[in-house]
């Protein structure tokens, strides 16, 4: 139960997350993270594909418009044109949101951008995965 999970908290996020140890089906949850420059990355994974999903990314000064233009630009560099919707209005921790789609073959992720003071957080998930839903419920900004 996700009251239950552990919580991922780190003094340079503001944004917080519980996650359980174990998937469903048994596999290890796998944390790992990441300090490109001034950034901070998280990886939430499972060894087998498919039933845990998750990337949070802390990007300190980049707006949710500049961080869609330069996403999109590298994920239609890399999956094709159309590969990426445009970004709509959304939700994340409670509060409001931006959030696009990209998609390649079998490939299928959410992105959901907040900015909380001067940094933006990125949420990428695999929305066909359930778990990710119930992750997504427990994030909350910390003060």
């Amino acid at each position: 139960m996700p009251n239950e999970w552990p919580e991922l908290r780190r003094a340079d996020l503001r944004l917080s997350f519980r996650h359980p140890a174990v998937t469903p089906g048994g596999q290890p949850v796998e944390i790992a993270e990441e300090f490109p420059g001034h950034a901070h990355r998280v990886h939430v994974t499972a060894p087998i594909p498919g039933e845990i999903y998750l990337e949070l990314f802390r990007m300190p000064g980049l707006s949710a418009a500049d961080e869609y233009a330069q996403h999109r630009e590298y994920l239609e560099g890399r999956f094709g044109p159309g590969s990426v919707s445009e970004p709509v209005d959304s939700d994340l921790a409670g509060l409001p949101a931006r959030s696009y789609v990209f998609v390649s073959n079998d490939l299928r992720r959410e992105t959901r951008s907040l900015e909380i003071d001067d940094d933006l957080y990125r949420v990428i998930i695999d929305p066909r995965i359930p778990l990710n839903h119930e992750i997504l419920a427990t994030m909350r900004v910390d003060v």
